[in-house]
C-alpha cells in the first residue's frame, strides 16, 4: 500500500517541476517557512494527530530540493500518513501529476471549490482505505494520504498553506473535540 500511496503523491516528481504564478483561490504573504525548501516542521505530528484523528509518530522526511514527503508511523491502530509539500508546482504540470496517477491505475477526481485546484483518490476498502487530497494553491502544492476523511485532510491542508501565508478557498473549520480526562486522545471534529 505504501508503494502505491507514494506514486499518488510523488506523481509531480515524475512530470517534472517548475515555477507558476498564484490563482484566484488564494491570497498570498510573505511568511517563515522557506518557499525553497519545505520541511516537515510544516506539519507536526501533533498538528496531524489533532486535525485527522491519528495515532502516528514523528515523520520521517525525504527533501528533494523544492519538495518534502513527510512519512508519518502508526504507533497504535491508526494507519499511516503520508504528505507531500512541493513549492515550485505549475498548473500544467499538476494537471500532468493527476494524469499520470489516474495513468497508473489510481483514479482520481475533481474536488471543486478548493484552493486554486485540487482533486481526490481513494486506495483500498474499508479499515485499510487511505484517503489523499491533493492541492495547488499558487505554486504551492500539498498532498496527504491517511485514513481520515477528505474533510480533515482539507483542513490539515488548509493550516499548512497558512503557513505560507495562503489562505485557501473552500477549507473547512476544525473544531476540537472535548476531552474526556487527562488521557484522553486529541481529536477534531471537522464541519463544512
Amino acid at each position: 500500500m505504501w508503494g502505491a500511496t507514494v506514486l499518488l503523491l510523488t506523481g509531480g516528481l515524475l512530470t517534472g517541476c517548475a515555477g507558476g504564478g498564484a490563482g484566484a483561490g488564494t491570497s498570498a504573504s510573505p511568511t517563515a517557512f522557506s518557499r525553497t525548501r519545505p520541511t516537515c516542521d510544516l506539519a507536526p505530528t501533533a498538528l496531524v494527530n489533532s486535525v485527522l484523528g491519528t495515532k502516528v509518530g514523528d515523520p520521517q522526511p525525504d527533501s528533494q530540493g523544492s519538495t518534502v514527503i513527510c512519512r508519518y508511523a502508526p504507533t497504535a491502530t491508526s494507519n499511516a500518513v503520508v504528505i507531500r509539500i512541493q513549492t515550485d508546482m505549475t498548473s500544467s504540470t499538476f494537471r500532468q501529476a493527476r494524469a499520470v496517477s489516474d495513468t497508473a491505475g489510481l483514479p482520481t477526481t475533481d474536488l471543486p471549490g478548493f484552493a486554486d485546484v485540487a482533486y481526490t483518490s481513494v486506495l483500498g476498502t474499508g479499515t485499510l482505505a487511505i484517503n489523499t487530497v491533493i492541492a495547488l494553491a499558487g505554486t504551492i502544492e500539498i498532498g496527504v494520504s491517511s485514513p481520515a476523511s477528505f474533510e480533515q485532510e482539507k483542513a490539515l491542508e488548509a493550516q499548512i498553506f497558512a503557513k505560507f501565508g495562503i489562505a485557501v478557498t473552500g477549507a473547512p473549520t476544525p473544531s476540537p473535540s472535548p476531552s474526556t480526562g487527562p488521557t484522553a486522545t486529541p481529536s477534531a471534529t471537522v464541519t463544512p
